[in-house]
């Protein structure tokens, strides 16, 4: 399934912000203590497309997840009724897996002409305890996709920033000059971190930048962080929708990796954002058994470190193209 245009290149891309698991069933990876299973629930799909008639009755997509209390989840989505019009919704939830959604979007396109006006999505989130900043995908009549930003009291009311968009693709030439998008961020050592990913006509990878303000934004010079896998490995053609989170220690991300028709899950790790080792036993999450719902691709994950359990929330889709959201955990 086709989410946006990066250059002439065609890319299936979907993610969230701030944060794994071989092919067919569970699998395991190097973050969080050691290789460690993860288990799909079993009451998978936990996020479907709306009924006939509704803003997202063809495709759900793109989880982005925050715990907002002990028995309290919160969930920024994508959705579109026709596979043209994306516009970002929301959902809520006692235990992470039964979500009941907001009737209408949160998040839409701009008006004609905008630098978004065809497209939103690809949300990452923070909350300082006042204030929900909002990161997402914008693409404009040309198929440029870039990143904007949007403000919120309560998660649901959005003010797009004046700024807009806070991140563009880069100089003709470089490795990202066809696009970007997939924005996942920390607030982390008194700085806002974004890891995004980024490509041209050769193919994706995944940028590193860093703001004070969230607003204005640093690209690393080193970019990209983290470069498509060699001819014939699982991500040969490139890396996308990176989710990261840091557990005090380490940064550890999971993202999506394809080479040929499907997409699996990968993961890294880095003692600082920017020098990633990819896990030898990747990719640690794939799509599932012919006729399931998640029998084509599976990628753009979210994780929550929490507690002594790992979770993740992530997009799946079948061969005719309808994607749903799932949920895995590890210990």
């Amino acid at each position: 399934m086709t989410r946006f245009v990066i250059a002439a290149l065609a890319i299936i891309a979907l993610a969230c912000g701030g944060g794994g698991g071989g092919s067919g069933g569970s699998g395991g990876d190097g973050g969080g203590g050691g290789v460690v299973a993860w288990t799909r629930y079993t009451g998978n799909p936990v996020l479907n497309p709306g009924p006939g008639g509704t803003w997202d009755s063809l495709n759900v997509a793109s989880p982005c997840v925050r715990r907002a209390g002990a028995s309290s989840w919160q969930m920024w989505y994508d959705g579109t009724a026709d596979g043209t019009l994306w516009r970002i919704g929301y959902a809520t939830s006692l235990d992470g897996v039964t979500w009941t959604k907001r009737a209408t979007p949160v998040l839409a396109p701009g008006p004609a002409g905008s630098w978004d006006s065809e497209a939103v999505g690809m949300t990452a989130v923070t909350f300082d305890g006042t204030t929900y900043r909002l990161w997402y995908f914008g693409q404009s009549a040309a198929g440029a996709s870039q990143i904007g930003l949007a403000t919120s009291p309560d998660g649901v009311t959005w003010t797009k920033s004046a700024s807009n968009p806070v991140l563009t693709a880069g100089l003709a030439g470089s490795w990202d000059s066809g696009g970007v998008n997939d924005p996942t961020v920390l607030y982390e050592g008194g700085a806002y971190k974004m890891w995004y990913a980024g490509g041209n006509a050769g193919g994706m990878a995944i940028g590193f930048a860093t703001s004070a303000d969230g607003v204005v934004w640093a690209k690393y010079a080193g970019n990209p962080v983290l470069p498509a896998g060699p001819p014939g490995s699982w991500d040969a053609d490139g890396p996308r929708s990176p989710a990261v989170a840091f557990d005090g220690t380490t940064y550890l991300m999971w993202y999506g990796g394809n080479q040929g028709p499907n997409e699996r899950i990968g993961t890294a790790t880095s003692t600082n954002g920017a020098t990633w080792t990819k896990y030898a036993g990747n990719p640690v999450l794939g799509p599932g058994a012919a006729g399931s719902w998640e029998e084509n691709d599976v990628y753009s994950p979210f994780v929550v470190l929490d507690g002594s359990t790992t979770r993740m929330w992530y997009m799946a889709d079948t061969n005719g193209g309808v994607s749903r959201i799932g949920y895995a955990s590890k210990p």
